[in-house]
């Protein structure tokens, strides 16, 4: 069993990290992260959900992959919500 670095553990306490979420959907994947704008990560580019959204708790495993997440949308737009109702999810 690996140790963390003490000093990588207390660096990490006082920051918050920005998790990187892809979706895989038949129509092609939909990249999201945590933070706000677009950045570029593992030469893709991912689309911040900034106040808007939440990605819930993923659990681990060996693959680095979850068959089920939760993602939370916060909006009063009405054009946001009706926007994301039109979306087929399957």
């Amino acid at each position: 069993m690996e140790a963390l670095n003490r000093a990588l553990v207390a660096e990490l306490a006082q920051c918050r990290p920005r998790y990187f979420v892809c979706l895989a959907f038949k129509s092609g994947d939909v990249l999201l992260h945590t933070g706000v704008g677009e950045r570029r990560f593992l030469g893709r580019t991912w689309f911040g959900l900034g106040m808007l959204g939440r990605i819930g708790e993923i659990p681990a495993n060996d693959k680095n992959d979850a068959a089920c997440i939760r993602l939370s949308l916060h909006t009063q737009s009405d054009a946001i919500l009706g926007e994301v109702a039109e979306i087929d999810l399957l």
